[in-house]
């Protein structure tokens, strides 16, 4: 009884845990490393993928480089490919699987693995000691130039790297506007961005960009105009013969001003924060993936308005301005909207969460396969006791009561069978007794 209902609960317990096990086993066993991860220009470096699993990783470069390959096939081991670093900059490279990966059979989910290459500028130095060969080292870079530079709302157009001077008209409304800059190198400074205060006329600011090295610099100067206030105009009255009789003043009559700026504002795929506003000109928004460029729907507040986006191309990981300029037919006034997108390949918020998740389904899992094993303890328990109660109780009570009412029904039985015992020893008794031997008379002789 015993032997049959530990089989049956050790049954139990096995297709318990069966059932409550997942069936797909989740790991993070995918990586990417780089031999080299400081570059120049025109160098090489060998890239690996490693993982314990099975199936096909696709690779991408995001930054100015080029791969061997896109995709490669691992057995629980690691293939090489080699990156050739085209520029200066940041390059990352990301391994991706293809399809669930399998891991002893089971299907394996791998999140995707990335590794980050820096590229910097190299200098060319004088002849080695021996005269013989140029050598080529990489120094800090020299360069000072920026790759974005306008101010908010009331941008200006044509901005590039190589021009320093720049001039814009707002109007007298405009108290204050906020000067913006992006690096054209991720290793620069850069000073005299932010708010600034407007008088009326011309006002200066200055864009100080200060290389890697710390040497090399270059000034960006934006000349802001701020409109003067209307003036109110005195106009003399004289009668028909031509004598002065009053003096009026009438204020001039304001022009009717379009109003520029845009009535709509989305990213397909992508939240702007704050909730776009026609008077509000800066946002931030998260891009996720390997997406180079946004898709950027816009509706003027004027249909002879015009619209033009900057920024928006070639969208690397980390921090990226967009630009959106709005000006009139003329060209004179212009309104900007700045859009900081922050990309990253993975969502790293969401890959949190699900590991969060993850454990807390882990912890689940123990918790109910713990409380499993004492319930089924605690039932293995109560059915032995109650088995060595029940021997007892059987010992005690149950089998003296069956020997006294099976003796009292063969009674008659069990007294024939004890008289033929005792024939049956008697009988025994007299073939295993030694006879006597007569006693011997002798020899007669006559």
């Amino acid at each position: 009884m015993i032997k049959k209902t530990s089989k049956l609960l050790i049954s139990v317990i096995f297709l318990g845990i069966i059932w409550i096990l997942p069936n797909k086993v989740k790991a993070n066993t995918l990586t990417i490393s780089a031999a080299k991860t400081t570059l120049s220009p025109g160098q090489t470096t060998t890239i690996t993928v490693s993982s314990d699993s099975i199936g096909r990783v696709n690779l991408s470069v995001s930054g100015n480089a080029s791969i061997t390959g896109d995709r490669v096939w691992v057995e629980g081991n690691s293939q090489s490919f080699t990156l050739t670093a085209k520029g200066a900059g940041t390059v990352t490279l990301t391994a991706t699987p293809e399809n669930p990966m399998s891991l002893n059979g089971n299907k394996v989910e791998l999140s995707p693995a990335t590794c980050t290459i820096n590229v910097k500028e190299a200098s060319t130095t004088g002849n080695t000691n021996s005269g013989n060969s140029n050598a080529q080292t990489a120094t800090k870079s020299n360069v000072a130039t920026l790759s974005n530079l306008g101010i908010t709302p009331n941008d200006f157009k044509g901005f590039t790297a190589s021009k320093t001077n720049y001039s814009v008209t707002v109007p007298n409304s405009v108290s204050s506007i906020e000067v913006y800059a992006k690096k054209g190198q991720s290793g620069q400074t850069v000073s005299g961005t932010g708010k600034k205060t407007l008088q009326e006329g011309a006002n200066t600011f200055n864009v100080v960009v200060t290389a890697e090295d710390g040497k090399t610099k270059k000034t960006y100067t934006i000349v802001v105009n701020r409109e003067a206030a209307k003036e109110e105009k005195t106009e003399n009255k004289t009668t028909d013969d031509n004598t002065v009789a009053e003096e009026t003043t009438k204020e001039e009559e304001p022009k009717e001003e379009t109003k520029i700026g845009l009535s709509n504002l989305k990213i397909a795929g992508v939240t702007l924060n704050p909730t776009f506003k026609e008077d509000v000109y800066e946002y931030t928004a998260k891009l996720i993936g390997d997406k180079t460029s946004l898709d950027i729907d816009t509706t003027a507040l004027d249909e002879s308005e015009k619209i033009e986006i900057t920024g928006n191309e070639d969208l690397k990981e980390g921090e990226n301005v967009v630009t959106v300029l709005v000006s009139d037919q003329n060209g004179e006034n212009t309104v900007s909207y700045q859009i900081v997108v922050n990309k990253s390949l993975i969502d790293e918020e969401a890959v949190a969460k699900e590991k969060q998740l993850e454990e807390k389904e882990k912890q689940k899992r123990l918790i109910i396969i713990g409380i499993t094993v004492a319930a089924i303890v605690i039932v293995v328990v109560i059915l032995v006791v109650r088995h060595r109660k029940n021997a007892l109780y059987d010992m005690e009570y149950i089998q003296p009561y069956f020997e006294e009412d099976w003796k009292s029904q063969n009674k008659d039985k069990i007294e024939n069978d004890v008289e033929d015992n005792a024939e049956y020893q008697q009988q025994e008794e007299k073939e295993n007794k030694p006879r006597k031997k007569k006693a011997s008379k002798g020899k007669r002789f006559k």
